[in-house]
């Protein structure tokens, strides 16, 4: 009886380890599979990551384009405003002078029409003188 009892224990010591042995076997088969599975999802995650960082880096770069275009612009555009302000001063100063000259020429003219009425008026009194 220990023989059949020792014999069974035996038998069922085998059967144990055949299954611990499959058991490890579908284990490491389905390790396998995980580790592939990671391995994927790392390259994936890497390319993934590698395009974000690529785009992050081509919007800072045309950020940057268009910060130096704002401020060419803004910079041209402060020229422009000198540039028409400094025309319109310079305007605004020949319509003074215009108006100055008018003013003077209309001035003259007064004048002149005064002295031509004065001798209109003498020349007139002298031919009354010369006819009495």
């Amino acid at each position: 009886r220990n023989l059949t009892d020792l014999t069974s224990a035996s038998r069922k010591i085998s059967e144990v380890e055949l299954q611990k042995t499959m058991v490890e076997a579908e284990l490491g088969k389905h390790v396998e599979y995980l580790e592939s599975e990671l391995k994927g999802v790392r390259a994936t995650f890497s390319e993934r990551l590698s395009s974000l960082t690529s785009e992050r880096d081509s919007l800072a770069s045309k950020i940057s384009e268009l910060e130096f275009e704002k401020e060419s612009v803004e910079t041209e555009l402060q020229l422009r405003i000198q540039f028409l302000q400094s025309d319109h001063d310079s305007m605004q100063g020949k319509v003074t002078q215009m108006e100055t000259r008018i003013t003077s020429v209309q001035e003259d003219a007064a004048r002149r029409i005064k002295e031509i009425e004065c001798q209109k008026e003498n020349a007139e009194n002298e031919l009354k003188q010369q006819i009495e």
